[in-house]
């Protein structure tokens, strides 16, 4: 009989400690159910929780690998929703498949996952949140469906994407949206966007045509800071507010005309553009702020639509603005002649036979412990078979190619590294001029080694996402 008393003690003991939990909650959501996924044919748990006869998918077992099915029901139960972070850093996925049952996902349900190449956005769901595929390196493509109308901050930083289409029901680019996407060579930004945010391209090295619409009335600070693919922008009238250091750091940046519409040109807007040699100013600019043009070294001419540049203020920081050769009364140029889709590599030499500065080296600069894919080619100079080209360092071969094109990759780059180009004929000469052609060049990789630098590169060296950049020089 004491026995059975101590028993019923005990249970009653316990019930009332789960009571005191799970006070708070209600008795579904007290439990962690877990049920056993599809994936390439072995079982692992995907634990979720019941609230209101909806399922929400809360996170995954961390040794789930391949493919992953999410069921559609669970215990007779819709699945509607994933959790924020609920498959963050597993790095072993390689594609989900999302029911069309879900119409919500958390932020950063996904990211981290590096080896994710494939995954579907259900039709239904309105939000891609914030950080939600940062740092899926090696997802390289994503439709998105109409029913998207927000895309989070930093929803595609770091990841993979090559090419991008916005629905057209989005109507901003949000804060660091597409940050440091490295591959990412073309964007579709279409003419219902208004607003790009602040770093929402930063360090996409690879993107290569830009075209602004007439519906963007505001650029964030630092928007296209680092895109040293650029070659050519034109600003439209519609765009009335512009951040600092919008375009700081395009190396490759040569030919800009600006708006009519915007009274002032920002601080460090161009800082940095080491290539830019022209630009136009309209007259209704008054003031120039602070480093706009900072190591501007190669800007040869100002189009000033207004009669002096004393006409403007002009702050501290801008030599080369100041030393420029000044055409006043100029009119902006139509946009067929300044077509924005088409844009150059960072690097191409212009005019190989005669250049500028022919002892300068052509630069970047890249984040630490990054990756750079130089490549040389030469198809203007149909150079015989036999010739050879080669890149040098420090007097030493690092890659050698055919008459056509040279290839080397400088990985995990912590110091400024200086390459040569050099040319050889059939006996193994080196020669400096083929025809009219000059064929001197030099390449210097600067590398950003701050402490917070570097101790983004140890994170990002953890998680498999340190930065690659493609830089193509052409002859």
């Amino acid at each position: 009989m004491n026995m059975i008393k101590k028993t019923i003690s005990i249970a009653i003991s316990v019930l009332l400690l789960f009571g005191i939990i799970c006070s708070n909650t209600s008795f579904s959501d007290c439990l962690i159910p877990m049920v056993s996924a599809i994936l390439d044919n072995e079982s692992y748990p995907l634990y979720y929780e019941i609230n209101n006869g909806q399922v929400i998918i809360k996170s995954c077992d961390s040794g789930a690998s391949g493919v992953l099915v999410i069921p559609d029901t669970l215990n007779g139960y819709p699945v509607t929703e994933i959790k924020s972070y609920a498959f963050g850093y597993n790095h072993k996925l390689t594609k989900i498949v999302i029911p069309n049952s879900v119409r919500v996902i958390g932020s950063s349900a996904f990211s981290g996952c590096p080896g994710l190449t494939e995954i579907n956005i259900p039709d239904g769901i309105t939000a891609i949140e914030s950080g939600t595929f940062s740092g899926c390196t090696s997802l390289k493509n994503l439709v998105l469906p109409k029913s998207i109308k927000t895309i989070g901050s930093s929803a595609f930083n770091n990841s993979g994407l090559t090419s991008f289409t916005i629905p057209n029901s989005v109507t901003s680019i949000s804060d660091g949206t597409f940050s440091g996407c490295a591959s990412l060579t073309n964007i579709n930004i279409h003419g219902n966007i208004t607003s790009i945010g602040n770093k929402a391209f930063y360090g996409c090295t690879s993107l290569a045509s830009l075209t602004i619409p007439n519906s963007i009335t505001n650029l964030g600070d630092y928007a296209f800071s680092g895109c040293i693919g650029l070659a050519n922008l034109t600003i439209p009238n519609s765009v009335t507010s512009i951040g600092s250091g919008t375009f700081s750091g395009c190396t490759g940046l040569k030919k800009v005309t600006l708006n009519d519409t915007c009274p002032y040109i920002p601080t460090s807007m161009f800082e940095n553009c080491t290539s830019l040699k022209s630009i136009y100013i309209s007259s209704k600019v008054q003031s120039i702020y602070t480093s706009a043009f900072k190591d501007c070294s190669s800007l040869t001419d100002v189009y000033y639509g207004g009669k002096n540049k004393s006409d403007i203020s002009i702050g501290g920081s801008n030599d080369y603005l100041l030393i420029a050769n000044w055409h006043y009364g100029s009119k902006r140029p139509s946009d067929t002649q300044n077509n924005p889709g088409t844009q150059n590599n960072p690097g191409t030499k212009d005019n190989p036979s005669n250049p500028e500065n022919p002892d300068d080296p052509i630069e970047t600069t890249v984040s630490y412990r990054s990756t750079v894919h130089i490549k040389i080619n030469v198809p203007s100079l149909k150079l015989p078979s036999g010739y050879k080209i080669a890149l040098y360092e420090n007097s030493k071969p690092v890659a050698k190619g055919n008459n056509k094109e040279v290839k080397y990759d400088a990985k995990n780059l912590t110091a400024t590294r200086t390459f040569d180009v050099k040319f050889f004929d059939n006996n193994g000469n080196v020669i400096n001029q083929y025809g009219s052609f000059g064929l001197d060049a030099s390449l210097r990789i600067n590398v950003k080694d701050g402490f917070f630098d570097r101790f983004i590169a140890f994170f990002q060296g953890i998680f498999g996402t340190l930065p690659n950049y493609n830089w193509t020089m052409e002859y």
